[in-house]
């Protein structure tokens, strides 16, 4: 919109894709009538003048907010944004097109309407014949979608080499970590057996417990060293941090090379030692690294030029370290969507699935030709129950139930130890740097999980490794030590005692330590010694129902067939489910067993105890440990949230500018050291939300502003500086780089661009749907408005917080 010398105001309007010449329309205050002149045509048609086609009749009248340009020949004279609607170009202007009454202001859309959805325009065709309507983008009023034009390539066709190499990244990751992981077993089962042949040398129960417990101590300080010298980033299981990454967030120094090096020897020495911790988090996030190094070199180049693909390399990666380290395909590929994601388009089941396949792949086979010297692909449990010896009645049924139940109350219990776990060492090592270092705590640690697990205390039993117990736990059959068992135990010394307490003793220990040895500054996981935990619990639950069954058989409808180990298959599954919010853990414990015989005792199981836990505990244990951490991670909504609206939830102290900027404002907000963004309105009355300009365009037009003396001071105090928007360059064309030479040439060296605000929120929409868009569009903030008035914003760590604080009434953890 430019201003002439008799005083009226002239609307420029520029649309892009233009091939032809035509002439320029000016809107005038004075006379709504448009009066055509000769328009200057530019190349390539970029800066091309409104002109008009033949419309038929005035339901083709179709609007879309424009992209404008405010030029001005005359630099002592303001500038104005016109905020309106523009016509598309259709072809050569044949008539007049009259403004309606009130301009083009009754042009625009109802508040309400701003956000997604509803709005259509016409494809740019050469005849009005092949006219179509097809939606507009949710992200801008002007995408780079709204200008593909006939004979276009669409996105899917450029994107077919991209895809190929896609598809060798996956499999490269998923071979890799195979691999890997089949070399890190191998060198724990060394260490395992290396710590067992240490200890008996000595025959000195008292000896035997120091060489024990110092060869504990003497890896897993090995292990932390790594850790805080080469990778902090590379602690703990690395799972909260992938929630994050997978859903745009990146994190220093999270995905490095050091990182990777810390996780594949930092776990061969945690776990080799001794601690009570897992494979399963630290390795999927081994994985992840793998295709964040392989994207870096010059292979994959094509892929680590577009976003969207290298999201969907890193979600197929964190499949492949799943099944890389329980040989679990299905289950892995949906723990990994469980875990890291809230919304997973299922086109991507494709490359999940493939990162999958190739990883399970690799592990069993290395693993069956190392351990049974034979190739094969056995799962990780051997079980020796089928349908012909297990039936289950309707009294069984209810006492999964329970068996649900109790998994669920002990997966909260484990979520609280281990959230209020690392609130205490948080405290102390504010109170005292010396108890508080991480090799300190790392000592304490190891030495209680020494005398936990020292074979000539408790019994053999307890110093067995995770993998092993589960095994001897999953077991068929109630005689344990029966020459007749069709699957080796282990330990042979469950029954040194009474078996309910042993197996009362082995879940005590875990549950306290298993929670406590993942705050280590190591790499740690928790997923399989919780199933060992869940199975401890399940087994005493199986052990009871069978000796109920012998003594009342007809309260078991007389045909039930008991089987412990199906119980403490049932209580593995729904211990880890309710300690990760996951369902999925029940198919994995299916898949590492290669049996789906108890599918129905198992899932019924496990979602009972999900539930439990959900009612008792807002979030899973890598939620809490993400809050706790501080880590950019927006969780999932729960009951209280899903009736808050945006209003609620947003913040009403925003810091905007008016687009007729001035000196002091520029000055005021480049104090603001923290903003990336500022919105832009058109008056500090009206509060009419115009669109944002970035702090680095404020900081840059800051240096280049000079303020004179005099009597020039103060009539640059008077006028305001221009803001100039313009369209982006990647949506205007093929000849963008064109266009920003001739904008350098014309524009004034005080003109910044104002970009479109992506999305913005009406007051009374529903936080669900802000959630969903903050996590589909993977955006940091969105303005709200009333009736287009700026009057809010709500920022990802706003709407995170309002989520954390919603509905904890009823739960254990706040």
């Amino acid at each position: 919109m430019t201003k002439d010398r008799g005083g009226s105001l002239n609307l420029v309007v520029y649309s892009p894709g233009v091939e032809d010449e035509g002439n320029q329309v000016e809107m005038t205050e004075q006379n709504a009538q448009p009066r055509v002149s000769d328009g200057d045509h530019q190349e390539g048609g970029l800066t091309h003048r409104l002109t008009m086609e033949d419309y038929e009749d005035d339901e083709d009248h179709i609007f879309d907010s424009p992209e404008i340009f405010s030029e001005d020949d005359d630099d002592n004279v303001p500038q104005h944004h016109a905020s309106a609607y523009d016509f598309e170009h259709r072809g050569k202007e044949v008539g007049r097109y009259h403004m309606p009454e009130g301009g083009f202001s009754n042009l625009a859309p109802e508040p309400e309407d701003e956000i997604i959805g509803g709005k259509w325009k016409r494809d740019n065709k050469d005849t009005i014949r092949n006219r179509k309507l097809r939606p507009t983008s949710v992200a801008s009023s002007a995408s780079l979608a709204d200008e593909v034009k006939k004979g276009q390539p669409t996105q899917w066709t450029t994107n077919i080499p991209k895809s190929r190499w896609m598809a060798v990244l996956v499999l490269s990751v998923g071979l890799t970590g195979g691999a890997i992981s089949a070399g890190i077993d191998i060198a724990v089962t060394n260490l395992g057996t290396a710590r067992s042949k240490l200890t008996a040398l000595s025959s000195n129960d008292a000896g035997g417990f120091f060489i024990w417990g110092g060869f504990i101590n003497v890896l897993s300080f090995i292990a932390v060293a790594l850790t805080l010298l080469i990778a902090p980033a590379a602690a703990g299981s690395g799972i909260p941090g992938l929630k994050c990454v997978v859903n745009g967030v990146r994190l220093e120094n999270f995905l490095s090379w050091r990182a990777l090096f810390v996780k594949m020897f930092g776990l061969v020495f945690s776990l080799g030692s001794g601690l009570i911790v897992g494979k399963e988090g630290p390795f999927v996030h081994l994985c992840v690294i793998l295709g964040n190094c392989f994207l870096q070199t010059r292979v994959f180049r094509p892929v680590r030029q577009s976003e969207f693909l290298i999201n969907i390399a890193l979600a197929a990666a964190c499949a492949s370290g799943v099944a890389a380290h329980f040989g679990a395909i299905a289950g892995g590929v949906l723990f990994s969507i469980e875990i890291t994601t809230s919304y997973y388009p299922t086109r991507n089941y494709f490359y999940g699935f493939l990162g999958a396949i190739s990883g399970a792949i690799v592990w069993r086979y290395l693993r069956n030709l190392y351990y049974y010297g034979t190739p094969g692909f056995a799962g990780l449990i051997l079980t020796a129950y089928n349908s012909t010896n297990i039936r289950f009645g309707m009294i069984e049924l209810f006492i999964f139930i329970l068996l649900g139940i109790i998994c669920g109350i002990l997966g909260v219990t484990f979520i609280t130890i281990n959230y209020y776990g690392f609130q205490f060492l948080r405290w102390v090592r504010l109170k005292n740097r010396i108890l508080g270092n991480p090799v300190f705590v790392c000592g304490v640690i190891a030495w209680a999980t020494a005398l936990a697990t020292y074979p000539r205390f408790l019994g053999t039993w307890a110093s067995l490794a995770p993998g092993n117990a589960a095994s001897d736990l999953f077991n068929a059959t109630p005689e344990w030590t029966s020459p007749g068992a069709p699957v080796k135990i282990n330990a042979g010394d469950w029954l040194n005692r009474n078996i309910f307490l042993n197996l009362a003793l082995y879940a005590l220990t875990r549950l306290i330590l298993i929670p406590l040895s993942i705050l280590l500054t190591l790499p740690a996981g928790l997923f399989v010694p919780s199933l060992t935990l869940g199975g401890a619990v399940g087994r005493i639950v199986g052990e009871a129902a069978y000796r109920w069954a012998n003594v009342s058989p007809a309260l078991f409808e007389g045909y039930s067939i008991i089987t412990p180990g199906i119980y403490a298959m049932a209580g593995a599954a729904a211990t880890v489910g309710s300690i990760t919010h996951t369902l999925s853990a029940a198919v994995i414990v299916f898949e590492i067993t290669d049996n789906l015989t108890p599918i129905v005792p198992v899932m019924v199981t496990t979602i009972v105890a999900v539930g439990v836990s959900r009612l008792l505990s807002l979030f899973g244990t890598y939620e809490y440990s993400a809050k706790n951490k501080g880590l950019p991670f927006l969780p999932d909504l729960h009951r209280g949230a899903y009736r808050m609206k945006a209003r609620d939830i947003m913040d009403t102290n925003v810091h905007c500018i008016s687009r007729e900027l001035r000196e002091e404002d520029v000055t005021k907000l480049m104090e603001l050291k923290d903003e990336e963004e500022f919105p832009v309105v058109n008056d500090y009355d009206a509060m009419l939300l115009v669109g944002t300009i970035s702090a680095t365009d404020l900081v840059d037009l800051h240096g280049r502003v000079k303020v004179k003396e005099g009597e020039k001071e103060k009539k640059e105090e008077e006028q305001p500086m221009r803001v100039k928007a313009k369209m982006r360059l990647k949506e205007i064309g093929h000849d963008s780089k064109k266009v920003e030479r001739k904008n350098k040439m014309k524009g004034h060296k005080q003109a910044i661009e104002i970009r479109s605000t992506p999305v913005r929120f009406v007051e009374n929409h529903p936080v669900s749907q802000v959630h969903m868009l903050f996590c589909v569009m993977r955006i940091t903030h969105g303005y709200v408005t009333r009736n287009g008035k700026l009057i809010g914003v709500i920022t990802r760590k706003k709407l995170r917080d309002a989520i954390y604080q919603a509905d904890k009434k009823g739960t254990l953890i706040h």
